[in-house]
């Protein structure tokens, strides 16, 4: 008999969230709307050798009311059991990342350098596209060499609103004054490059 993941769908602020639990661990707790969706799910129940199922437990429950009151800055972190379903490597990239405080911030070179694995960029970044546990693995919180916002599966809306919400909205200040600083250097450059009459 092959094995279960239960799976249910919940309705927040930020979207249609899924979480899943497979052998009293949550596996998947993750925006419905992911542009990945697939591909999460295939691997998740290739590598756990489950199929999902519709149900819900009060571990699913539970995580679920405390991403809400993460949504609501009065978390954290989500505290509950999980499991982590991916390749070795995978994995050291998620623990890794999951070492970034709550407000902070990563860009895809730092974090190639914490895993000793430099100039990997496409492989980093598929790696973290193919994360499953959204918030427990804070994926948000990456960001590009210029700190500006980078591709999140989420979409970026949600992705600077999580980041607003761990920054009390500094987040966002600090990305309209990068681009605003950039749009102005920008500006100059053109200005500098027009030939004199």
């Amino acid at each position: 008999m092959i094995a279960e993941i239960k799976t249910k769908h919940y309705t927040s602020p930020y979207g249609e969230i899924i979480i899943g639990e497979f052998d009293s661990k949550i596996c998947l707790i993750d925006w419905a709307e992911n542009l990945k969706r697939k591909t999460i799910d295939h691997r998740l129940q290739r590598i756990l050798k489950a199929k999902y199922v519709e149900g819900e437990s009060e571990l699913m429950n539970l995580a679920f009311c405390q991403l809400m009151e993460y949504f609501k800055g009065e978390r954290k972190e989500i505290d509950v059991p999980y499991i982590m379903a991916g390749s070795d490597f995978q994995k050291k990239i998620w623990c890794k990342l999951q070492t970034v405080p709550y407000g902070g911030t990563i860009t895809f070179d730092q974090l190639g350098q914490m895993v000793g694995k430099e100039n990997v960029l496409r492989t980093i970044a598929a790696t973290l596209g193919s994360n499953a546990l959204a918030v427990i693995v804070p994926t948000h919180r990456m960001v590009g060499a210029t700190h500006m916002m980078v591709n999140y599966g989420g979409g970026a809306e949600n992705k600077k609103r999580l980041m607003d919400v761990e920054t009390g909205g500094e987040f966002s200040r600090e990305l309209e004054n990068r681009s605003y600083r950039k749009q102005r250097q920008e500006n100059n450059s053109t200005q500098q490059e027009k030939p004199s009459v």
